[in-house]
């Protein structure tokens, strides 16, 4: 991590000290269980780097062999809408496509469903693939707005009952879900209950930094922490409440 990228640790900051990324990294990497600690939660303001993490620090270098399904419902990011193989619906044969290779390439099974924009035809469209992946089992999902797919709003999909069957059920079928979202304050609880791994970035009010004391284990003493933080830097709670760290993505 560069000096510039962060300041001189602190008497008062070293409660969650800065680490360098490839250190933070290594520890999620081998404590990242599909059975046991499965699921990621990510929350951080637009531009925060929500999705640069989740591809590039998460999925890219520990999910490269996995099946991966990416649920593009912003359709904007630039970095979402070029990673995995584009397709409307997951191809029906997922777990033997391309078997017949000497070897699986990194990447080779990762579906990324760019989201219709008709709500009707979304929400069937979502459903269909959150249903496969949950009986199927052995998938990493990867959603870029959370708040989209389960909020019960006007031209939102509503999918909040499926999304908790996958967070609280999937494990047992090694199913992990790594969801980014902005909006922390009407997400699906098992959004902050289920998550093994919590990445905050930087969230400027008070209702919404609140709003986390539900996640990883975080207490009052750890809010004051978020505010500081810059693009790409997160504070991590890991190990049920047991493990903090402030880091910045490579």
């Amino acid at each position: 991590m560069s000096t510039d990228a962060v300041s001189p640790p602190t008497q008062a900051s070293t409660h969650v000290p800065w680490l360098e990324w490839d250190d933070v990294a290594d520890k999620v990497n081998r404590a990242w269980d599909p059975e046991n600690t499965p699921h990621h939660s990510i929350i951080g303001l637009t531009g925060s780097g929500k999705s640069y993490l989740g591809i590039n620090g998460i999925l890219k270098p520990m999910c490269s062999m996995d099946r991966v399904v990416i649920l593009d419902v912003k359709r904007d990011d630039k970095l979402v809408s070029t990673t995995g193989r584009a397709v409307k619906e997951l191809p029906r044969s997922t777990w033997y496509s391309r078997m017949g290779r000497r070897r699986d390439e990194p990447m080779d099974h990762w579906w990324r469903i760019p989201v219709y924009e008709d709500t009707r035809k979304a929400q069937q469209q979502v459903y269909d693939v959150l249903n496969r992946v949950y009986h199927e089992g052995n998938y990493v999902v990867f959603v870029d707005e959370l708040h989209y797919v389960t909020s019960r709003e006007r031209g939102f999909l509503g999918l909040g009952p499926m999304m908790e069957k996958i967070y609280r059920y999937g494990r047992n079928k090694h199913i992990s879900v790594v969801a980014a979202t902005q909006s922390p304050r009407w997400i699906t609880g098992s959004f902050y209950d289920q998550a093994s791994f919590a990445w905050i970035g930087h969230i400027r009010d008070e209702v919404r930094q609140k709003r986390l004391l539900e996640i990883g284990g975080m207490s009052k003493k750890e809010l004051p922490y978020i505010s500081t933080l810059q693009r790409r830097q997160w504070l991590l709670s890991a190990d049920g409440g047991q493990f903090f760290a402030r880091t910045k993505v490579k």
